[in-house]
């Protein structure tokens, strides 16, 4: 009885000492009144009276190492604004690495900024981070997934001022641009301060010691507390806009005959803050699909569809409140909306998103065993997503997740639950079970799949020298999840990784590590599909330098399950580097057996991947992406692609760009099918230009045009297939 009595009373002492120790290590942020001139000098006297923390850690690529510059933050509020200023001093001023972009893409330059946590949850935080040029960075970091989402957009202020030590800078965010418990009540939040310094190295320097062997990230930020006045009104935006596109496109075999087709469109996007911790969001007659040029991809020898980013600001916004174990919502699927609305809310426990737009036309991609395609039903469907999540600690997680798409003799439905746990600091276990149910219209000359099942499991261990990983996944032959991307069914799959890490305090080689795993997919029934082992090494080194190798013993099955299985051993090198402040460059050599599915025989491939990015000035960047690859079987070429996509942006001033976009695309391929056996050559040319304003998250203005060429066997020579011209503009109230 004793014993138990005095275990008890250790076990207050020891909570009342731990939250004597959390309450020792938060800081007060001062509520004052006084206004400031937005000009990034923090010269007037209120900064004076902020609190203040020294950014004096490198959590990145070192191990909390001591920094290399000295960085000052500053933090007070007021009733509607959180004030943030910064102080980074910088021996060589000179060497400050800043360029006028859009904003989200300035994440290579000198940063400045900060994570907040508003709910002290550790389950996700806002980002917030300029450049020298006063360039915005807005985005939201989600420790569920591990994901970062640039794409989300808030209207905050921030402007930066270069001096003789380095350069300052003065943040001002509006609380109705955040969510968090709104009442009078104080209120406990976490923020951690970041400075990112390219230069040899490019350091992250914090405010916090980062714990390399805790695997939540969140978690480590520093506890401050205050807000008691912050406030947030309801807030609504209207942005209508105006649309036109004129269009002009032929078929190959009859090059005479242009078919025209000319849109003018009204719509609109509503954006309400209805509380702190809800929004809702709806858009209708949207025009989504010009103002940015999706990346080039290789279409051969791949037995899937093409997987393409979203882009879409409706769909964007937010889009990480969805995210799962399976792909189950992704928004491209969703081609032609005429309307959509989007409600989202998050609070200390809880998170729920709800999606629903109609579509014109509907994609369906029709999964296999051992690919997929991807069919139009001429029908118009409705679209419907949902997504809750309840974090019940930072250790705890449960969700539910359901899709719906529905039209004339179709449907597909989707349901699924997951959850993540935290065994230990370093140890998460997470799965997801998902329920699907299928009628396919007779158009599709398919059976309905009717009902099928998915699930998956993972368990992820990271340490500061070791890591470990594992994951198995069963997906059922009817299963289908079309709303999303789920392109592989009848089909199970295991993958083990283990990898050792080594950090070097303050030297140009930063990182070493090197891993090994191996992979199995299989039918249901067991029969193999592809195995591999692979090991790898990866080194971080001197002018940002990365540097990956590695090989594999790899065996897969080619067109056919009954038809045995290819040797499909390959080595790669992939490096990376800053060349100059200005100019980044890198390369993927790739040298394996593959497997030739068109004519379903092995071949060897050499594939070479370089990448040139050059900031020419403040202004000007030119990127420069190639693809080379080549596969023979003997003194036979099967095929012989060379993909080059260029991309050239002036940046005139923060709101003023043009961009050009070229693809060229050069293809030749031996078709031997049966008694034929013949060259097939195909070329193409696309190239687009887009002349755009953009004055704050969602005013904006972009015309522009776009060419497609073709050179094929018909065509015999360069021929205009497709032109278009267009103008977007839209104005927030």
């Amino acid at each position: 009885m004793y014993q138990k009595l005095i275990k008890t009373i250790t076990l207050i002492l020891t909570a009342g000492l731990f939250s004597t120790s959390a309450i020792a290590n938060t800081i007060s942020i001062p509520n004052l009144s006084e206004q400031i001139v937005l000009d990034g000098q923090l010269n007037e006297s209120v900064w004076q009276q902020a609190a203040e923390f020294q950014l004096n850690y490198v959590t990145f690529p070192y191990d909390n190492t001591q920094a290399p510059v000295t960085t000052t933050a500053y933090v007070f509020h007021d009733a509607h604004y959180l004030y943030v200023g910064f102080k980074a001093n910088d021996p060589n001023p000179a060497q400050i690495r800043s360029h006028l972009k859009d904003r989200d893409l300035v994440w290579d330059d000198d940063l400045i900024g900060f994570k907040l946590d508003t709910y002290n949850n550790a389950k996700f935080a806002y980002q917030f981070f300029v450049n020298p040029d006063s360039v915005q960075i807005d985005s939201l970091e989600n420790e569920f997934d591990k994901s970062t989402a640039d794409d989300w957009n808030a209207i905050w202020q921030a402007k930066t001022q270069l001096t003789e030590s380095g350069y300052s800078a003065e943040f001002k965010i509006p609380f109705d641009q955040l969510s968090f418990a709104d009442s009078k009540q104080l209120k406990n939040w976490q923020i951690e301060f970041i400075r990112k310094y390219p230069r040899n190295v490019h350091y992250q320097i914090s405010n916090v010691k980062k714990d390399k062997n805790q695997e939540c990230v969140l978690c480590q930020m520093q506890s401050i507390r205050g807000f008691e006045q912050a406030t947030t009104a309801s807030q609504f935006l209207f942005t209508p806009t105006l649309s036109a596109i004129s269009q002009k496109q032929r078929q190959r075999f009859d090059p005479e005959q242009w078919q025209s087709d000319n849109q003018v469109e009204i719509g609109a996007d509503l954006n309400w803050q209805i509380s702190s911790n809800s929004r809702l969001t709806a858009t209708i007659n949207p025009d989504f699909s010009q103002v940015e040029a999706d990346s080039a991809q290789l279409d051969i020898n791949s037995t899937y569809a093409l997987y393409f980013d979203e882009k879409r600001r409706f769909f964007v916004e937010n889009s990480d409140q969805f995210g799962s174990l399976f792909n189950l919502l992704h928004t491209r699927n969703i081609a032609k909306p005429e309307a959509g609305v989007k409600f989202v809310s998050r609070s200390q426990q809880h998170s729920f998103a709800t999606l629903l737009t109609n579509d014109e036309s509907t994609l369906v991609q029709l999964p296999g065993t051992l690919g997929s395609s991807i069919v139009e039903y001429q029908q118009k469907s409705t679209n419907a997503a949902a997504r809750y999540r309840f974090d019940s600690s930072e250790d705890f997680s449960i969700g539910a997740f359901a899709t719906s798409r529905q039209s004339d003799d179709y449907h597909n439905h989707v349901v699924a639950l997951d959850s993540k746990y935290s065994l230990t600091d370093s140890t998460t276990i997470e799965g997801q079970f998902v329920w699907s149910d299928t009628q396919y219209p007779d158009a599709f000359e398919q059976t309905s799949p009717g009902t099928g099942e998915a699930w998956q499991i993972k368990l992820n261990h990271n340490q500061r020298n070791f890591w470990f990983n594992a994951e198995y996944q069963q997906v059922a032959e009817d299963f289908r999840a079309d709303l999303g991307q789920v392109n592989s069914v009848n089909r199970k799959y295991q993958k083990v990784r283990a990898g050792y890490v080594e950090y070097f305090a303050n030297s140009a080689w930063s990182q070493f590590e090197f891993w090994a795993g191996g992979e199995k997919k299989s039918t249901l029934d067991n029969q193999a599909i592809e195995d591999n082992v692979e090991i790898q090494f990866n080194f971080k080194g001197p002018k940002q330098s990365r540097i990956s190798t590695g090989a594999g013993i790899q065996h897969k099955v080619g067109r056919y399950l009954d038809q045995g299985m290819f040797n499909t051993n390959f080595a790669f090198f992939y490096g990376e580097m800053n060349l100059t402040p200005s100019v980044f460059s890198s390369v993927l050599l790739l040298r394996a057996n593959a497997v030739d599915y068109f004519n379903n025989s092995q071949g060897d491939k050499f594939q070479i991947h370089p990448i040139v990015k050059w900031n020419v000035n403040k202004h000007l960047n030119i990127q420069l992406t190639h693809t080379y690859e080549n596969m023979d079987s003997g003194s036979n070429d099967l095929y012989l692609v060379n993909l080059s996509d260029l991309r050239v942006s002036y940046q005139y001033n923060h709101s003023h760009k043009s961009k050009l976009s070229v693809v060229y695309n050069n293809l030749k391929q031996n078709i031997q099918q049966q008694e034929l056996n013949y060259l097939q050559h195909n070329q193409s040319v696309s190239a687009k230009f887009i002349h755009s304003w953009r004055f704050d998250a969602f005013t904006a203005a972009h015309f522009g045009f776009s060419i497609n060429m073709l050179d094929d066997s018909v065509l015999q020579g360069f021929t205009t297939q497709q032109k278009a011209a267009f103008f977007k503009v839209s104005y927030t109230f």
